[in-house]
C-alpha cells in the first residue's frame, strides 16, 4: 500500500483535531521509526498514556539514518501553534536530564520558507 499525505493535510488534521493529534503523534513517529531503523529500545507512549509525564519518547538504535540519530535519543513533541516557545521550554527543562543523549524536538506545525 502506498500513502501520499501532504504537509497541508497533516497541518489541517493537527489544527482541526488537536487532542487527537496530541495522542496519535507519538504513535505515528514510532511507526515511522520502526519502518526505517531497527531499535534496540523504543518507548513512545500514545493515547491516554501521553499524560504520564516524562519524555515523550526514548529511543536507542545502533545505526541511525538521516531522520533518526544513532545511539540514545530523547524526544519531545509539539502540536501547538507557538512552537518556538514550546521547543525552547522543553529544551531548557530537559537539558540537565539528557546527558549523553541526543535531544529531538518534533512538531506538526508546518513552516513555510
Amino acid at each position: 500500500m502506498s500513502w501520499h499525505i501532504t504537509s497541508n493535510e497533516i497541518d489541517k488534521w493537527s489544527s482541526s483535531h488537536t487532542r487527537g493529534a496530541q495522542e496519535k503523534l507519538p504513535l505515528l513517529i514510532k511507526k515511522l521509526i520502526m519502518a526505517t531503523v531497527e531499535p534496540k529500545y523504543i518507548h513512545f507512549p500514545s493515547g491516554d498514556s501521553i499524560l504520564t509525564g516524562g519524555w515523550d519518547g526514548t529511543l536507542e538504535v545502533s545505526k541511525g539514518n538521516a531522520f533518526v540519530p544513532e545511539g540514545k535519543s530523547v524526544w519531545e513533541f509539539g502540536t501547538n501553534v507557538n512552537i518556538n516557545k514550546k521547543a525552547e521550554d522543553d529544551y531548557t527543562k530537559r537539558t540537565n536530564l539528557s546527558r549523553n543523549k541526543k535531544f529531538i524536538f518534533f512538531s506538526l506545525v508546518c513552516i513555510s520558507t
